[in-house]
């Protein structure tokens, strides 16, 4: 799931991950590098990843968020239908 909160000046993007503990270490193989790839389209100004403190139903299951900050409404669109 994603959310876009602000329709302000800066636009920071949200994507929550819900992954199974067995393969977190190859999905954060490729989420990083491809959040890195992300930073060098225009107007998108940092990225981070973060374990959330909620608690999954699914039991071996992570959850995991992380975050665009995106210069402003305009850029978006670039990434964002």
């Amino acid at each position: 799931m994603s959310t876009i909160e602000s329709e302000g000046k800066r636009v920071i993007y949200e994507v929550n991950l819900f992954i199974d503990a067995d393969t977190l270490e190859d999905y954060k193989a490729w989420l990083l590098p491809h959040m890195q790839e992300m930073l060098t389209l225009p107007g998108f100004i940092s990225a981070q990843l973060a374990q959330t403190e909620l608690v999954s139903e699914t039991p071996g299951e992570l959850i995991y968020s992380f975050y665009y900050n995106i210069a402003n409404t305009l850029y978006k669109h670039i990434y964002v239908p």
